[in-house]
C-alpha cells in the first residue's frame, strides 16, 4: 500500500508543478504592434483612408461636403494570389455597378470629384469576376437640403 501512496503523491506533484499553462490571448484582442502598411500613411487632416477587409484595396478620399463630391485615390495590390493577372475596380456593388478602373494585380487610380460618403467600390478578379475586396467611402452623413416653405 505504501508503494501506491508514493506513486499517487508523485503523480500529483508532477501534475501540479509540470502542467502550468500560460494564458492564451483573447481571439479578438488587438495585436501589440500595428501591421505593416503597404503604403505610407496619409497625414492630411481631410483624408479618411478606407481599407478593405482583405487589405487588397485602399481608398483615400479628399474632403467632401454634402453639396459636392470629392476626388478619391485608390491603390490595390492583389499579388498575394499569384493566379490573379488582372483586376477591375467597379463603382457600386449590384447589377448596376460601373467599371471605374482596370489593370494588373497592382495599380492606382484616381476618381473625379463625384465620390460621396457611402459610395461602394469593389475590386474583382477580371478572369472570373470574383470579388477580391471592397471599400465604402465614409464621410459626413448628408441629408437632402430642405426646401423653403412657401408663405
Amino acid at each position: 500500500m505504501n508503494k501506491y501512496l508514493s506513486a499517487l503523491l508523485l503523480a500529483s506533484l508532477l501534475i501540479s508543478t509540470g502542467c502550468k499553462q500560460s494564458e492564451a490571448p483573447a481571439i479578438d484582442s488587438p495585436p501589440t504592434t500595428p501591421p505593416a502598411s503597404k503604403e505610407p500613411a496619409d497625414t492630411s487632416p481631410t483624408s479618411t483612408r478606407a481599407t478593405g477587409v482583405n487589405q487588397l484595396l485602399t481608398a483615400t478620399p479628399g474632403a467632401a461636403g454634402c453639396a459636392t463630391g470629392s476626388v478619391a485615390k485608390f491603390h490595390w495590390d492583389a499579388r498575394s494570389n499569384p493566379d490573379i493577372a488582372a483586376v477591375e475596380l467597379s463603382v457600386g456593388d449590384d447589377m448596376a455597378a460601373k467599371l471605374f478602373a482596370a489593370g494588373g494585380p497592382v495599380g492606382d487610380a484616381e476618381s473625379g470629384p463625384w465620390v460621396y460618403s457611402g459610395t461602394v467600390f469593389v475590386l474583382r478578379d477580371k478572369a472570373n469576376g470574383a470579388e477580391l475586396d471592397r471599400v465604402v467611402i465614409s464621410g459626413p452623413a448628408c441629408t437632402p437640403p430642405t426646401q423653403p416653405v412657401a408663405q
